[in-house]
Order: C-alpha cells, then structure tokens, then sequence
C-alpha cells in the first residue's frame, strides 16, 4: 500500500512504483459528503505533491487535487482515481458511493431548465437542418488557434457548411430526450440504425460542460470515429430555450487533423411550430 514514506522521495523515484492496488479510497484519495448537504460531494487526492492525478466522477473528468461535485439526485455513483506515471496512466479499483435524497436547487439554474423543459418535465432536441434560423446546417468547424477559449460563449466558427455535410441522409429523424423526472435522464434515437440508448446525463453549470452514462451525445454513425468517447469532454457552447450547440476536440483521422467540431441542434416543439419570417422587398 502506499504509505507516507514515500513523501520522502523525488516524483522520480517513486512515480513509476504506484500500482493500481495503491490508489485505494481513504489512502490515495478521499470521498466525502459535506456535512450540511450531503448531495455535495469532495473528492480529494492524498498522493504526495509531484503526482499528476486523474479522475473520472459522475460530471466528467479533470486533473485536479480537489473537486467539488453537486449531484441533485438520489443514486448510486462511481469514482474512479488515477495517477500518471512514467509507465503510463493507473487507475484504482472503482469506488461508489451513494445519494440518498433529492436536492432541488441544484437543478434550478436555466441551463438545466432550458434543456428538460424544468423538474418533472421532458425536452426532446433534433438536429439544425439550417432552416430554423438559427446556424446553416448540423455542424460547425473551428480552428483551435482561433478558439484559445474553446468554450460557453466562445466559438468562432471558420466553417459552416450547411445541411447535410454529415453525408448521412437517415439521420434526420434522429431525436435526443432529457428529462428531470425522477433523475436526469437521457436518450438517443438514432434514426440511422433504428436503436435507441438509454442512460443519465449531468450539467457542470460552472464549467458548461455535459457528461452521460450508458449513452451517448446524438451524432450521425459516420461521425463515431471522430470522437474516442461520445460520453465526456462536451462542452456547452450555446443552450437557450430553442437551440443547443455541443462541442469537443476531434480526433485526427482520415477526415483530417485534430480540429473543433459543434454540433447543432434545436427543440422539436420549436422546429415544428417555426415559421420563416417574409421576407419583403
């Protein structure tokens, strides 16, 4: 086990002696509610300064010492705590924990009513065909030195090229659905393939960042390989009432080298119910 000797030596020295069976919960790292809302949650690395953690928690991944999670609903959760060393990236054994009560303020900031609609209720979002007045088609390109803040309210896009770049013309009955009812749940109909997945999503309303389990962000089938996992690293890039953009770092592949790719959406309420505005002379 990993034991406070090891304070004694240089990261080089002892970096490339963790083993996975060292990164146990209360002696690598720590798990533990606030005492006055359990629903807050602190994760906490007690590796010796020097290491590089990792972490992957029910709102994402990060690097940091110390995070703070706000879960509003009950449940059963997992951590999962790494180091780098010099060998490579290790991870510990999973530990859960669990959530026992609902906590309503958590999900009261717009972003989470923007996109469910509010508490106990359901949204459904289907791609931007560039009819709705809002962007030119289902998907945005930036360059990375154009975006140093790639992010909420941050994006400048150096292509859109309109509808059906995706080269996937099943795609356009595809629908994603969140909803607060009881959790906050997701899915994904891809109309591609005809098959539905079904799982949890969360917002982190500090960073704009979005995370799913046991589903994935709504994406064309020919867009799959751009993206090691369709689950993490999202970022919120535009949510209001009626449109919804998504945006990560592909990438590099046979379509090209690592770039930024925003995908587009809108409500299906709001796409069914738009009328283009006349345009007069």
């Amino acid at each position: 086990m990993l034991g406070l000797s090891v304070t004694s030596c240089s990261p080089d020295e002892f970096d490339n002696n963790v083993a996975a069976g060292d990164l146990v919960e209360g002696i690598a790292y720590t798990v533990t509610h606030d005492s006055n809302n359990p629903n807050i949650v602190y994760l906490d690395s007690k590796m010796p300064q020097g290491y590089t953690v990792y972490w992957e928690h029910p709102q994402g991944r990060c690097q940091d010492n110390h995070v703070e999670l706000r879960l509003p609903f009950e449940g059963e959760y997992t951590v999962k705590f790494g180091v780098e060393t010099r060998g490579g990236l290790v991870f510990g054994e999973p530990t859960t924990f669990t959530i026992n009560d609902f906590c309503a303020e958590f999900v009261t900031d717009e972003l989470w009513t923007y996109l469910t609609g509010g508490v106990g209720k359901s949204k459904v979002w289907v791609y931007d065909n560039g009819k709705y007045g809002f962007l030119a088609g289902e998907i945005s390109y930036g360059s990375p030195n154009d975006n140093p803040n790639f992010g909420w309210k941050a994006f400048t896009a150096n292509w859109d090229p309109g509808m059906g770049h995706c080269e996937d013309a099943d795609m356009w009955n595809s629908t994603m659905t969140f909803d607060l009812i009881g959790g906050a749940n997701y899915s994904f109909y891809n109309s591609s393939n005809n098959s539905t997945q079904t799982g949890l999503f969360s917002i982190n309303t500090d960073d704009h960042t979005m995370a799913f389990t046991d589903a994935d962000l709504m994406h064309p089938d020919k867009w799959t390989a751009r993206k090691a996992d369709w689950r993490k690293d999202l970022k919120i890039i535009e949510l209001d009432e009626n449109h919804l953009r998504i945006g990560y770092v592909r990438q590099p592949g046979n379509w090209g080298g690592e770039w930024l790719e925003v995908f587009n959406y809108v409500s299906k309420e709001y796409a069914e119910s738009y009328v283009p505005p006349v345009i007069t002379q």
